[in-house]
């Protein structure tokens, strides 16, 4: 299984969680919304995560324009952390997800695609 994360924060908290799970093929981009727009049609993952804590704006902006392209039209979002200024936008982008709610292994994971 295959996971993407977008994550502008400078802790990458997330990233070096998910990266500890075993059975996962997973990536992230912290740096450039339009080098993860590249890498999610390049690796076409199961699902996309997107941090919202740090730089909502850049996050959003990276999933609309992912979600605007054919080839990557399909992949399923997810928001952690959602501000409560872009529920809304983001809500109708993909799934909103707490911190607490992010899968700690890969069965997890499996559970939000299917």
């Amino acid at each position: 299984m295959r996971v993407f994360l977008i994550d502008f924060s400078s802790e990458q908290k997330w990233a070096r969680q998910i990266d500890q799970i075993a059975g996962l093929e997973f990536h992230c981009e912290n740096q450039d919304g339009a080098q993860a727009y590249r890498d999610v049609a390049l690796l076409e993952p199961d699902l996309v995560l997107v941090n919202m804590a740090a730089k909502a704006s850049h996050g959003k902006q990276s999933a609309q324009a992912i979600l605007k392209r054919k080839k990557t039209a399909q992949i399923p979002f997810y928001f952690l952390d959602c501000p409560v200024d872009y529920v809304e936008t983001c809500g109708a982008l993909g799934q909103l997800l707490s911190s607490e709610e992010l899968p700690r292994d890969l069965e997890g994971f499996r559970s939000l695609v299917q």
